[in-house]
């Protein structure tokens, strides 16, 4: 006989999804929440190599990985921050106004800058584009009634 090796929770999840109607997206909305939590614990790992490879008040290279880890999940909405950084840190050197040096360590600045990419990213990803996609598939359904019907 053999043992049954999944843990409970995916029991739960398969037994559950058998019950219910598979047209309703019960899957799809797993799948939804699955992705959300990779996304976040993906964009978490970049906050915390970050964090965890920056001296304080030097300049290394772990920018380079935080950016190209930020702008990849955030993307396309992460080139549109990363371009206002860019220019907040052109207004700084050419009108002498600390705006970013204001922030006392590299620790704070990744950190802000890890929220804005965070907050734009998960607006994009899991916010206007589930709305998208439905206006979406309602002009498609309302086109589809509309063709059926003449």
């Amino acid at each position: 006989m053999v043992k049954n090796t999944l843990p409970r929770v995916f029991h739960h999840v398969l037994h559950n999804y058998r019950k219910k109607d598979p047209k309703k997206g019960y899957m799809k909305g797993i799948l939804v929440k699955v992705l959300k939590i990779l996304w976040i614990l993906c964009s978490l790992a970049v906050l915390a190599i970050t964090l965890v490879y920056t001296e304080p008040n030097q300049s290394n290279d772990v920018y380079i990985v935080f950016m190209y880890g930020m702008l990849s999940l955030s993307f396309p909405i992460g080139i549109l921050v990363a371009w206002l950084f860019a220019l907040l840190i052109l207004l700084e050197e050419y009108s002498g106004v600390p705006l970013l040096s204001l922030l006392e360590s590299n620790y704070v600045v990744f950190s802000v800058m890890w929220v804005v990419f965070f907050a734009a990213g998960y607006a994009q990803w899991f916010i206007f584009l589930p709305l998208l996609w439905n206006k979406i598939k309602m002009k498609i359904k309302a086109r589809r009634m509309g063709s059926s019907g003449a």
